[in-house]
């Protein structure tokens, strides 16, 4: 990752070394920064889970990757990616080190919930590795309530308590703001749980259950693989909480199917505008819903119909809520991007821009670049690198219309790297193919590309 800016976080919360740009990043000048208390430059609500990050540490620890909200000098917010990780001298902690990016409003295009990805597929392959060897024990998904004054930051306490108690890898993943998933033995009480939780949590907590009791077989005796992975993608739903109670895995399956049902569209996603720089009238559209951005083929499959609902629910909220004059591009994992019958892109108004496709056999990538031939498609620069048969495809289809490209891409990169990025973007240019261009105002993007009749830069958020 490229950072804007690292630091070193002594073990009283100050900023001890700075390297790298604070004031473009987040309006907060390095002598300001410097020596200030940098938990003071965190939402308040997300500053117990971050001060757990910083100094809840042990040696030979992971580092960590969390989104997280910084605050400059006036209180406005704005979204940074920190890697985190403690470092130890002769045995003794002596500073945590951050390195932070600032997620522009369109990073989320080709890395946004990469963190919550990465979390939950650790998650899935600890539940579906108990599934296939016939242990026992118990998913829980546990939620504050939708009532809460502040549900995204009382989900940020509650995760930080989870992560706290329930250490192994894989054994704890955020799903949304509210939600956080555990799975644990069945000589845990799910319900005891939450209500010792919810104490913790202080004064107007109230913490819910939903459990999957994974050693309870349904009347049809079928692997849960997959009934499990729609429940989880339903639970992953911004904003979204399943309720409470104990459930065999059917059982929670119909249970999650009424309330997505009920509420398909329950937290609508912000969607980042960038405008023409020659023209800013003309403006495109960015909505990062982070649970598209997972790959709910990846271990079970594209079969359950419960997931694939929830797909193409999110996507049906999202067409309903865009601005009918702005065309709007939805990043989506390129597995859970084959569920969509038939890719009819056109009932949703949306633009399709399919993620991690390196991930995929040659034969799915092919199936991909069929689905999507009679779409407009926006691509990623890495991806178009990574994966030149399909978006050939895609531009012999004339389905190509937009590609992304993140100038610090750039950022330590030689001569021939440097001069095949700007070749690709030219070869675009020719061919009417449109750029955003992410992390540049216009004077980088003049300087990088000298005409700027096809760059599009992120001006505003709608949401």
């Amino acid at each position: 990752m490229a950072y804007d800016f690292i630091a070193d976080i002594g073990v009283d919360g100050g900023v001890l070394k700075l390297k790298g740009e604070t004031t473009r990043a987040f309006g907060v000048a390095p002598e300001h920064f410097l020596h200030s208390e940098f938990i003071n430059h965190v939402a308040e609500a997300e500053r117990l889970f971050v001060s757990d990050l910083l100094f809840d540490v042990q040696q030979g620890q992971d580092r960590v990757q969390e989104t997280v909200t910084l605050l400059n000098g006036t209180g406005q917010e704005t979204r940074f990616t920190l890697e985190i990780g403690p470092v130890f001298r002769n045995g003794t902690y002596a500073f945590t080190r951050i390195g932070a990016k600032k997620l522009d409003p369109f990073d989320g295009g080709a890395g946004a919930g990469s963190a919550y990805s990465q979390g939950l597929s650790a998650l899935e392959d600890t539940l579906f590795t108990m599934i296939d060897k016939g242990e026992t024990g118990r998913l829980s998904l546990f939620s504050v309530g939708a009532d809460a004054t502040d549900a995204a930051g009382q989900g940020a306490a509650l995760h930080a308590l989870l992560t706290e108690e329930w250490e192994e890898p894989g054994q704890v993943a955020r799903l949304n703001d509210r939600t956080t998933a555990l799975i644990h033995d069945a000589t845990v009480d799910p319900g005891e749980l939450a209500a010792d939780l919810s104490t913790r949590m202080g004064p107007g907590a109230a913490v819910q259950s939903f459990s999957i009791d994974l050693g309870q077989e349904d009347a049809d005796g079928a692997a849960p693989h997959a009934t499990i992975q729609g429940v989880l993608a339903a639970a992953a739903i911004s904003g979204m909480a399943l309720g409470e109670g104990l459930y065999t895995p059917a059982e929670a399956a119909e249970r999650a199917t009424e309330t997505v049902t009920a509420a398909p569209a329950r937290s609508p996603t912000p969607i980042a505008i960038a405008g023409r720089i020659d023209d800013p009238d003309v403006e495109i559209g960015i909505a990062v819903a982070p649970e598209l951005t997972h790959d709910w083929t990846r271990r079970a499959g594209a079969g359950d119909r419960l997931t694939a609902s929830v797909v193409n629910a999110r996507l049906r909220a999202i067409s309903n809520a865009k601005p009918a004059e702005v065309a709007v591009v939805v990043p989506i994992d390129a597995g859970s991007l084959l569920m969509i019958g038939g890719a009819d892109w056109d009932r949703y108004d949306l633009m399709a821009m399919p993620l991690n496709l390196r991930a995929l056999d040659s034969a799915r990538r092919l199936r991909i670049a069929e689905l999507l031939s009679k779409q407009y498609v926006m691509a990623d620069v890495a991806d178009l690198a990574a994966c030149p048969e399909v978006f050939a495809a895609l531009a012999r289809a004339d389905a190509l219309s937009f590609l992304r490209a993140d100038t610090r891409l750039l950022t330590g990169a030689d001569d021939n790297q440097r001069a095949a990025f700007l070749s690709v973007i030219q070869t675009c240019a020719e061919r009417g193919i449109y750029l955003w261009l992410s992390g540049a105002d216009a004077a980088t993007a003049r300087d990088l590309l000298g005409s700027l009749d096809t760059v599009f830069l992120s001006t505003r958020r709608i949401g």
